[in-house]
């Protein structure tokens, strides 16, 4: 069974092949039962379980000191939330081109 250059029929070659295959499809149609029952809340210590590693997974990349996220200002969310084009005034704005050309020069002097 181990030996590759061995060209020979066996019954027991065979049926250890097949023990193979079968012993993993069943594995297979276990995990996609598995993540059935966990995605349709069937298995409930699953489904907390999944969900806990999910979220530790995708938030543990967010770092609120780079993003700056704690000393937000209102204006500044209204601006990052307002569509394009601007549903605001044109002094609102300007206001905002004001305060972007007065940041840019300031960093230009560094």
């Amino acid at each position: 069974m181990l030996d590759a250059k061995s060209h020979s029929f066996s019954m027991r070659k065979v049926r250890a092949n097949w023990y193979r295959i079968i012993n993993i499809a069943t594995t297979v149609i276990a995990a996609v039962k598995w993540v059935d029952d966990t995605r349709s809340w069937r298995n409930l210590t699953s489904m907390i379980l999944v969900h806990m590693l999910l979220s530790q997974g995708l938030l543990s990349h967010f770092d609120s000191k780079l993003s700056i996220s704690y000393t937000v200002e209102m204006d500044e969310l209204d601006e990052e939330f307002d569509g394009m084009p601007s549903t605001r005034s044109p002094e609102v704005v300007r206001m905002r081109y004001d305060k972007l050309r007065a940041n840019i020069s300031c960093t230009d002097e560094v």
